[in-house]
């Protein structure tokens, strides 16, 4: 399984590559796009509320973590079992 795993991985590896690259490079234009507003109230509020921000952030961030992730494994090993058969 793992052999076929790293031969998956060097099959996509040079748009692995791509997408990285693109990612940094188009960085700037995201991180532009923040609201200067809300980094204003935000670092004007007092430490908890800072915290449980960072807490609801986390907490908002984890379903689509988690689905991808689902979707991710699911995919590599259906794959996986097709070239086996």
């Amino acid at each position: 399984m793992l052999e076929t795993c790293s031969s998956r991985l060097r099959e996509i590896w040079p748009f692995l590559a791509a997408g990285v690259a693109l990612v940094c490079l188009l960085q700037p234009e995201a991180a532009a796009q923040g609201c200067a507003m809300c980094k204003t109230a935000a670092e004007a509020q007092p430490e908890p509320a800072i915290s449980a921000l960072g807490r609801a952030i986390l907490f908002l961030l984890t379903p689509p973590v988690a689905i991808m992730g689902t979707i991710l494994v699911y995919t590599f090993r259906k794959d996986s079992s097709s070239r086996d058969a």
